[in-house]
């Protein structure tokens, strides 16, 4: 059994989300079968849980782009390809390079037009 991506200390410039929306699932809730899921390449959203404690390089430790309680976009191949964790809830989460994130977005924008 997965542990609660809620407990979870990310070590360095790694960030827990939790990601918007169901995978696999139309807005109107039909399920999509995978060869008609375009959503696993259209850009993602979610919400940053927790964050490690940035990224280490030979001259000094550079801070996290990010931080709890952000809004995010990522690359849906991340997602795919990042670390999977718990879904708890119903809601999936997963484990990311917050060097890998493409933006932090306010809460009221609509990613669906991107």
């Amino acid at each position: 059994m997965l542990p609660d991506p809620r407990t979870l200390k990310p070590v360095g410039p790694r960030v827990v989300i939790e990601v918007e929306g169901r995978p696999g699932v139309s807005k109107g809730g039909i399920a999509l079968p995978e060869e008609l899921n375009i959503e696993k390449v259209k850009p993602k959203a979610g919400r940053v849980i927790a964050v490690g404690t940035g990224k280490q390089t030979s001259k000094a430790l550079l801070p996290m782009p990010v931080a709890v309680g952000d809004r995010v976009v990522f690359d849906a191949f991340l997602r795919e390809n990042g670390t999977p964790l718990a879904t708890v809830d119903g809601k999936e989460h997963c484990l990311l390079n917050a060097f890998d994130l493409i933006a932090i977005i306010d809460d009221d924008v609509d990613i669906s037009v991107l």
